[in-house]
Parts: C-alpha cells; sequence; structure tokens
C-alpha cells in the first residue's frame, strides 16, 4: 500500500453538530502535496471543494462502476455503459517516479489502460453487473470474470476468460458458444460474487426473489422469497457463506446459504431504503441511505442503540459506500446536488465534498486510500481524506 505523506496544518477550526470533543474538526486546511499533485503546498483546502488529484475521461458516459483487487491485480475497475461493459487496470506508479526532482511535468497517480470490453446488441440494455474478485494478472495465468444481466431479462450471463483475454467480445457470439447463462423466475435488478473464490452469485430478481448460484457446478443451490423488492446485495470476507439481502421496506437479513435459512434480520425503521453497503473491513456495520440520510447500523448493539444517521444530500441519496480501509470512512453520492461527500463516524458533519454535474457513481480503489467518483464521462480521483 502507498500512501500519500500529508502534513495538517489547521489554519482555522468550527465546531459542528453536537457539542462534543469528537466533533471537532478543521473547515479549511492547509496541506503540503506531491511534486504536481493537488493544491500547491501551504494552499487552504475548502472542504465544499475538495480538490481534485487528476481525472481521466472514458470518452461516453458510463452508468456505473465496481472496484476490485486481490494481492495478483490491484485497482481493477469495470465500467457499465447501457451498451458495452469496459473494464481497466489502474495501476499506481512507485512513489520514486512521482517524487523525481528531474521531472518538471505533472506525473498522473495511475497508468490505466483497458483490459477488456463486452458489446450488447443493439437491442440490448445493460441493467446489473458484477466482477468478480477472483482475477489475475500475472504472467503465469491470467484470468477475469465477470456477470451481467439485461434489462427484463430472466438470464444471468457469466464470462469466464483464462489465459490471454479477447480485448473484446460480443454478446452474442459468445453466449452461442455454450459459455454459462443461467435462467431465473424474473428479470433480475441486482448482481453480486461472494468475496472467496467467486463460487457463488446471488441475484436480486423483480418477483421478489434472491437465487444463489454455484457458479462451478452451474446450478441453483438455494432461493427464497422477500416480503418486498430487494434494494442490495453484499456478502463479507470474514463469513463468506452468510449473504446479506437489504429490502425496500428497511428490513434487512442475513442469510446462511449452506444451512439454507435467516440466521439473523435488523430493522432499519426507514422505508423506503434505496441503497445498501455492507463495511468490507468490519462485518458489524451496515450503511443504507433513505430520502435524505445516511444510516449507519452496528449489527452488535441492541435495538435502541444500533443506528447513528446523518444528513447527507437534499431530496435523495443515492449510494453509499464503506472504505476498504477503514469502516469508520464512507462517501456518499447525491444525483440531487451531484456531489460526492466524505464522513467519518465519530464526525456529525461531513468531512469533506465536491460537486461535478451529472455524478454517476462513486467507488473506493480495494487497496489504496482514494475514492473515485464518476459524472459523466469523466473519472475523478480523490485522497480520501486529509490524515491519509
Amino acid at each position: 500500500m502507498h500512501c500519500i505523506p500529508v502534513h495538517i496544518k489547521i489554519r482555522s477550526c468550527t465546531m459542528r453538530g453536537r457539542q462534543d470533543d469528537s466533533k471537532f474538526y478543521p473547515s479549511f486546511v492547509e496541506e503540503d502535496s506531491l511534486p504536481g499533485q493537488g493544491p500547491p503546498p501551504g494552499a487552504p483546502i475548502d472542504i465544499n471543494n475538495y480538490p481534485v488529484l487528476e481525472s481521466y475521461d472514458l470518452g461516453s458516459a458510463p452508468c456505473a462502476m465496481q472496484a476490485v483487487s486481490n494481492q495478483l491485480a490491484q485497482d481493477i475497475v469495470m465500467f457499465t455503459f447501457p451498451k458495452r461493459i469496459a473494464i481497466y487496470y489502474l495501476k499506481f506508479k512507485a512513489p520514486e517516479v512521482l517524487e523525481d526532482p528531474s521531472l518538471k511535468e505533472r506525473q498522473p497517480l495511475f497508468d490505466y489502460q483497458k483490459l477488456h470490453e463486452l458489446m450488447v446488441d443493439d437491442t440490448d440494455i445493460i441493467q446489473s453487473t458484477s466482477l468478480s474478485s477472483d482475477l489475475s494478472l500475472s504472467f503465469q495465468e491470467k484470468r477475469l470474470s465477470y456477470a451481467f444481466s439485461l434489462h427484463d431479462s430472466n438470464f444471468l450471463y457469466m464470462v469466464d476468460l483464462r489465459g490471454d483475454l479477447p480485448e473484446r467480445i460480443n454478446k452474442t457470439h459468445w453466449f452461442q458458444e455454450m459459455n454459462p447463462k443461467f435462467n431465473n423466475d424474473a428479470p433480475i435488478t441486482h448482481i453480486k460474487f461472494d468475496l472467496d473464490q467467486s463460487q457463488f452469485v446471488a441475484v436480486l430478481t423483480e418477483e421478489p426473489a434472491c437465487n444463489v448460484w454455484n457458479t462451478a457446478k452451474r446450478m441453483k443451490i438455494t432461493s427464497f422469497p422477500l416480503l418486498e423488492k430487494g434494494v442490495g446485495i453484499s456478502w463479507h470476507k470474514s463469513e463468506p457463506y452468510k449473504l446479506m439481502v437489504a429490502q425496500r421496506n428497511g428490513i434487512i437479513i442475513f442469510y446462511n446459504i449452506v444451512k439454507q435459512h435467516a440466521v439473523q434480520s435488523v430493522s432499519v425503521g426507514k422505508s423506503p431504503l434505496l441503497y445498501v453497503d455492507w463495511a468490507p473491513s468490519n462485518n458489524y456495520f451496515v450503511g443504507c441511505v433513505s430520502y435524505s440520510q445516511a444510516y449507519i447500523v452496528d449489527i452488535a448493539k441492541p435495538y435502541s442503540t444500533h443506528i447513528k444517521s446523518f444528513d447527507t444530500h437534499p431530496n435523495f441519496t443515492n449510494k453509499l459506500k464503506f472504505s476498504p480501509l477503514d469502516y469508520k470512512m464512507f462517501a456518499t453520492m447525491g444525483r440531487s446536488d451531484s456531489r460526492i461527500k466524505v464522513f467519518q463516524l465519530n464526525f456529525q458533519s461531513m468531512l469533506w465534498s465536491n460537486r461535478k454535474p451529472d455524478m454517476r457513481d462513486i467507488e473506493w480503489l480495494r487497496a489504496r486510500p482514494f475514492v473515485l467518483a464518476l459524472a459523466g464521462s469523466q473519472v475523478y480521483v480523490f485522497k480520501s481524506s486529509l490524515l491519509h
């Protein structure tokens, strides 16, 4: 892990929210930056216009993005467009390259290259996608797997690549050659690979129901109905056989897919839920959003004390994502104000925010302290916190 060295010098400090010591944080700071990155050394930072480290132009506007990483392949990002899926490799440059005093021009943090692309037919629209974390870009073995569904379609399409990765494939040709697709009982709304060996993939359908497929055996291993439409599914690295399913009515259910029954349920007490995330670094913390609020749920605490709420975006908060490196830090996105905001559990108010026109998605890089914001055709890279 390569962290950018930052020296914080408080310029002025305000206290917001409740009156206790944990709510102090700087509203403006002065920061020392690496050469060519962020503001000039000593420049004040406006937390409502937090600086972009760099940006990339994808040429056209994706609908969503997902980042995965492991020891063999760090910082792989999948972008979902209406008619195609594009997978990029973001290679973080070594610190000695970024700090080389002989380089007078600005050096990008990342070298990025497109690894692979899938095109769908003219009549198709991609509905949902999931990128497997069981991937490798090593010289000895290359493997890349992902799944997707189409709008108003029952089929779950699986793409499993080994060896040389094809630069581009076509959905119709690929699935004429006996590559797997799985038929569900209703159109698919959400897809999620498990985080261990990507042996299982869970899907939510409009029925409403949740199905879990064994990708190796190409068979459905369990299915369970939901009381209301599902708005999110998630797995956890520390509990590989436990699946979290969030329903629109504010009920979050945890299923054991081996025993095939629910092992825990939690009521957020808010409806409708719009999005849910399970903190990668702490399996007791779940985040969800409803209208202009974000809720962090500690499922280990008694019901009366297990929820902490945050004012996030006017009208609607569309997404919440925990930092994979620190469960106390999370980002939110609102299309109503077209902003990304970053919060810390010890503070009632945000740490920082930035507005970009046509904000579409947010994501954390899995192995580094950076958060991405997708706005229009641009991907913006931010340092997650002044403390990293």
